[in-house]
């Protein structure tokens, strides 16, 4: 959850104060709704993250905590707006690995821009998790070496990621090098519009984390046809 390494200084005290001593840095901070940036759309796995924290974070710090979305160019236009929020630790960034790929591989403008490493402060990492290679019902895939067979020179197979430069375009463009299959990218706004889209058979597959589809694999609507870690997944 980076924010700016001036937020960071503030909130780490006050946290660190309030559990202790309740004292009056507590009564400090917070003193007003805090703002959590999304820079995606709702309906996607950061976002139902980021909500899921919003309220249990509301409860331990007696203030409102908003869930503000602010998609565009695979992040960057929501991790832009929080580099250049006042430093009074009240805008928050929830942000994916997306955040730290999207600079290198999309062109910026000068005020679009933000700086990784001396902007922000990482306060805490809360969690990780595998991508899945998921295909849709209409692809007729029901196993990775069909979604390789059918991806070949001439017609390539298009796969949905969340944005350009997000860890799914990244996976997809390195399983292509790997398999010697022939991909095609379809970057979207976000995870829950990828993953429309290969729902109502528009794109075939998609590279993407478990959440936003494990509820379709039971109906038969999606199929998990490969987990990119190093073990199989439960």
């Amino acid at each position: 959850m980076p924010l700016t390494r001036r937020h960071a200084l503030a909130a780490a005290v006050c946290a660190a104060a309030a559990s202790a001593t309740g004292s009056a840095w507590a009564d400090a901070y917070p003193a007003k709704p805090i703002t959590l940036v999304v820079a995606y759309p709702a309906g996607g796995d950061t976002d139902a993250l980021a909500r899921l924290f919003a309220e249990k974070l509301a409860t331990r710090v007696g203030q409102p905590v908003l869930v503000d979305n602010r998609p565009g160019a695979s992040g960057i236009i929501g991790s832009a707006f929080v580099s250049k929020a006042a430093p009074d630790g009240y805008t928050l960034l929830l942000a994916p690995s997306t955040f730290s790929i999207a600079q290198l591989v999309l062109k910026t403008g000068g005020t679009s821009g933000y700086d990784v490493l001396a902007g922000f402060t990482p306060i805490v990492q809360t969690g990780s998790q595998p991508l899945f290679l998921v295909a849709g019902a209409g692809s007729g895939f029901a196993s990775l070496k069909d979604a390789v067979a059918a991806a070949r020179p001439g017609k390539p197979l298009g796969y949905a990621s969340p944005g350009s430069g997000s860890p799914m375009h990244i996976l997809g463009e390195m399983f292509a090098r790997a398999s010697g299959a022939s991909l095609a990218h379809v970057p979207y706004k976000g995870v829950a519009p990828a993953v429309n889209d290969v729902l109502g058979g528009h794109v075939p597959v998609t590279f993407i984390t478990l959440g936003p589809v494990a509820p379709y694999f039971a109906n038969g609507k999606l199929r998990a046809l490969a987990v990119a870690s190093a073990q199989r997944t439960p």
